[in-house]
């Protein structure tokens, strides 16, 4: 009971999904939601809902790792995708561009940010935010 309200209470919200040039936001929300649905987070759990709300369509992945603080990995289509934090695309790889200062933009509201990488590539970007943990801390 306790650990199902804790899970309430961290539960996350999609506020902006930030696509690179050439991807679309829809694609991004797609990968990330294909990649992480099986998995029991709050970060996999927003993605997903999000994806559904937008009527996109959830793929079939082969879900390959997961660290610990570090994010995901595994084949999408064929394709290889990782959701990360900031900060650990340097070890797949991934091109920096203005989406690295877009999510620093995002961290400094307090939005927790996932960057959905494609093919050893920065494709886009996941901005969410803990709106019950903010309301239930934040003066009325």
């Amino acid at each position: 009971m306790v650990e199902e309200e804790v899970h309430r209470l961290l539960a996350l919200e999609v506020t902006d999904v930030v696509a690179a040039p050439g991807m679309e936001e829809d694609e991004i929300l797609a990968l990330a939601a294909s990649l992480v649905r099986d998995q029991d987070s709050v970060l996999g759990d927003a993605v997903v809902s999000e994806a559904e709300r937008r009527g996109i369509d959830v793929r079939d992945s082969d879900f390959g790792t997961r660290g610990v603080g570090m994010g995901s990995l595994g084949m999408v289509e064929g394709r290889t995708v990782a959701v990360i934090e900031p900060g650990f695309g340097d070890d797949i790889g991934s091109d920096p561009h203005e989406l690295v200062q877009v999510a620093e933009e995002m961290e400094a509201r307090d939005q927790v940010v996932a960057c959905v990488i494609l093919d050893g590539t920065l494709a886009g970007l996941v901005g969410m935010s803990h709106p019950r943990l903010e309301a239930s801390i934040l003066p009325s």
